[in-house]
């Protein structure tokens, strides 16, 4: 095996439990928010009938809303609490506080835990932070958003290698899903939503019951 298909083999591997998580929050998005769903499946049908029944990349690029919804769910239920990194060589902050008289610096080789769900959810950053709602990402305003506060796939040249795969994906299951299927909750469905406290991964307590509907097609 060359080292090139041994890169792409771990960049799709890694992809696949982190969208698993997240397909299963934006579906639960999806079913309590009647409202966004309806409005994400017009956007679908639309996009649909325009290119023929054709998806590729370009038509997944051009549904904004679609990319919307799904930046909000991995804001909201990122599948990682934290980041991890380590300092290569030594860094000054400056003084941590207007009291303090010497400089915070980070010595090299320091561990770096950088808490994204606290991050994401933080109302110094996002107004609100609790609700699910797509429009903090439309075009009028995202540029209002601190550009290290949405930080899902980390920053710089170490960023997550899969990220246009895990997009794409999501991107992908959500137009198939919502083009052929309503989603609904059940009478079991945790609403509010709660974390389950004994789960290593990010799950709902009780789990993701919900109802799949078959849309009428006109």
């Amino acid at each position: 095996m060359t080292t090139s298909l041994l890169k792409s083999c771990c960049s799709t591997l890694k992809g696949f439990g982190t969208v698993s998580i997240l397909m299963n929050f934006l579906l639960y998005e999806l079913a309590v928010n009647s409202d966004v769903q309806d409005r994400l499946a017009k956007e679908i049908r639309e996009h649909h009938a325009l290119n023929g029944g054709k998806l590729d990349y370009d038509s997944l690029k051009s549904m904004p809303y679609l990319d919307m919804v799904i930046s909000e769910v991995i804001r909201l239920w990122h599948p990682s609490i934290i980041l991890d990194r380590e300092c290569n060589r030594d860094y000054d902050l400056g003084k941590p506080n207007k009291d303090a008289d010497n400089d915070f610096i980070i010595k090299k080789g320091t561990k770096i835990m950088i808490p994204i769900h606290a991050i994401h959810r933080d109302p110094q950053y996002f107004s609100d932070p609790e609700k699910f709602d797509p429009e903090r990402f439309s075009a009028e305003n995202k540029h209002k958003m601190h550009p290290s506060a949405y930080i899902p796939f980390g920053i710089g040249p170490r960023n997550c290698i899969g990220l246009r795969l895990g997009l794409c994906e999501m991107k992908a299951i959500t137009y198939q899903i919502l083009l052929n299927m309503e989603i609904l909750p059940t009478e079991t469905t945790c609403i509010p939503a709660k974390l389950c406290p004994s789960s290593l991964s990010l799950k709902l307590e009780g789990g993701h019951t919900l109802r799949f509907k078959l849309r009428a097609h006109t």
